[in-house]
């Protein structure tokens, strides 16, 4: 039987690895990844992945897009909305989640996939019950079991930080592992996009501009930018760790704006 993890390098990730690892060794383990162009991800992951993937004394295994394995060479969520003009595909999934994630995965299990031998793991936590479930069921129809340790095991790690590995320094200003500039994250990620990441807000700008479809429905990025100039003006810090509602709530009144967010949409497979 061999053990499938999927290890986007987040902190779940890692405490799921180490679990499957702990209960069954690491030799029929198998860490997929799915990479991503690293200008669009936190510098720290890499260093996190690193020290993961030595403690547990294996090697990673990479489902990348096209199989390129030059990841400077991977295209941005952007480029890949602009290819098909358009950020939403529909079923709630966006395009450069399907390209980079859903699709590679798909096409590394039908290459290498073991029906009725291989177990699937993934690191979602209780309050994701519905996303397990929604995963379990769509692999049970071609023949693979999952499972979901965080959720129904009893677990023996709560923190790297309990074998002395310290977590991404993302989370000190992002909720999650995913990309900066994730078309599918609400305007607190988008907040600090803006602020500290002003390359790849242009980017995102342009996309919708080459693409005439906004990533929000209520108003574009232009416009959005008015209200987080005054923001950054005002000296507010960008937190998407912070309890949304509150933020908001916030910062409308403080300083008389009117920012409707929206619950975040679910995220990539791989990105908790």
């Amino acid at each position: 039987m061999r053990h499938i993890v999927c290890f986007s390098k987040s902190h779940n990730s890692a405490l799921a690895a180490i679990e499957v690892v702990r209960r069954f060794g690491n030799e029929n383990v198998i860490l997929l990844h799915h990479a991503i162009n690293p200008k669009y991800e936190h510098p720290d992951v890499k260093r996190f992945g690193y020290y993961i993937t030595e403690y547990l004394k294996l090697s990673i295994t990479y489902a990348n897009r096209k199989n390129i394995d030059d990841r400077n060479k991977l295209l941005s969520q952007f480029s890949l909305c602009e290819l098909a003009n358009t950020f939403d595909i529909g079923g709630n999934q966006a395009v450069c989640s399907n390209r980079l994630k859903h699709n590679p995965f798909r096409e590394w299990l039908k290459t290498y996939g073991k029906p009725g031998n291989d177990v699937i793991y993934y690191p979602f936590t209780i309050n994701q019950i519905d996303d397990a479930t929604r995963v379990e069921n769509a692999l049970k129809l071609e023949g693979y079991r999952t499972e979901f340790p965080l959720i129904f095991w009893k677990t023996t790690i709560r923190s790297t930080e309990e074998i002395g590995i310290a977590s991404p320094l993302a989370y000190s200003v992002f909720k999650g592992i995913k990309c900066i500039g994730c078309i599918r994250a609400n305007k607190t990620h988008w907040y600090a996009v803006y602020y500290l990441f002003p390359e790849i807000w242009l980017e995102a700008k342009e996309a919708e501009r080459c693409i005439e479809q906004t990533i929000f429905k209520d108003e574009s990025l232009d416009e959005l930018e008015v209200k987080f100039q005054q923001m950054k003006k005002a000296n507010v810090l960008p937190m998407e760790i912070s309890n949304p509602k509150l933020f908001w709530d916030t910062v409308n009144s403080e300083l008389n704006l009117s920012i409707n967010d929206q619950p975040e949409a679910l995220p990539c497979e791989c990105s908790f």
